[in-house]
C-alpha cells in the first residue's frame, strides 16, 4: 500500500507503549504513515455537541465521555466499517459495551500522564479501550472555555475525544495526525465555534471536509 505524507505544526510523539500519543505544538514535521481511517468513518453525528455547558475539565470529559458511550452503545461497533459513521443506523439489538464511567477512566488515566490540550483552545483527550472493534470519536464546543493545563495557558473550548481499539496503535497515531492538522488551520476551528447548539451537521461538515472553510 502507499504511504501518504501528513505535515502539520504539531509534533505527534508516543508517550510509552501501550500509553498513546502527545500533541506538542510550533514543532512543524512530516509524520509518513498509513492512512488506514478518515474521520469521516469515525466520527458520528450523534457525537457531536456544540455549546455545551462545562465548568471545569473533569466535567467537560465527562460531557465528552457521554457521546462517547451513545456511539459505543448504538450498535456501530457492529456494522461494517466500510459505511461512514453518519450513514449506519443503530443495532436494536446490541448490548451495552461500555457504560461512561470507563469512558472517563480511560480518558483521564491518559491526562495524568500529561495533557492533551494543543494550543489555541484546542485538546485532543484520547484513550485506548480493549472492548473495542474499531475507533470512535465525539466532537464538543463549549459555552465557555476550560482550564486544561494547555501549553500556552489558553482555555479549551473545542475537544475531540479519541477511543482506539486497545492494539491500534498505527490507526491512533494516523487519526491525531489528521485531527491535528484540522486544528492547525485557525478557519475551521473559528467556523466550529461559531456552530450554534443546532448546527451540528454544520459542524461535523466543516471538521470533516478537505475543502477550504469558506
Amino acid at each position: 500500500m502507499d504511504k501518504s505524507e501528513a505535515s502539520a505544526s504539531f509534533q505527534i510523539e508516543p508517550i510509552s507503549p501501550g500509553q498513546g500519543y502527545a500533541a506538542r505544538l510550533f514543532f512543524e514535521v512530516t509524520s509518513p504513515f498509513r492512512v488506514m481511517v478518515n474521520l469521516v468513518d469515525i466520527l458520528d453525528i450523534r457525537n457531536v455537541a456544540c455549546h455545551v455547558g462545562a465548568t471545569s475539565k473533569r466535567k467537560a470529559l465527562q460531557q465528552a465521555s457521554r457521546l462517547l458511550s451513545e456511539s459505543v452503545n448504538s450498535g456501530s461497533q457492529n456494522q461494517s466499517p466500510d459505511v461512514p459513521a453518519r450513514e449506519q443506523q443503530p443495532d436494536d439489538d446490541s448490548e451495552e459495551l461500555l457504560n461512561e464511567v470507563d469512558i472517563l477512566d480511560a480518558l483521564i488515566e491518559r491526562e495524568r500522564l500529561g495533557s492533551t490540550a494543543l494550543g489555541s483552545g484546542v485538546a485532543v483527550p484520547h484513550g485506548h479501550l480493549q472492548e473495542l472493534q474499531t475507533p470512535i470519536a465525539a466532537l464538543m464546543t463549549l459555552q465557555n472555555g476550560v482550564d486544561f493545563d494547555a501549553p500556552d495557558d489558553a482555555d479549551v473550548d473545542i475537544i475531540f475525544a479519541l477511543l482506539v481499539p486497545q492494539d491500534s496503535n498505527d490507526d491512533h497515531l494516523a487519526i491525531l495526525s489528521q485531527v491535528a492538522s484540522r486544528f492547525d488551520n485557525a478557519d475551521i476551528t473559528e467556523a466550529l465555534r461559531k456552530c450554534g447548539p443546532e448546527e451540528l451537521n454544520r459542524a461535523l461538515d466543516i471538521f470533516c471536509s478537505v475543502k477550504q472553510v469558506e
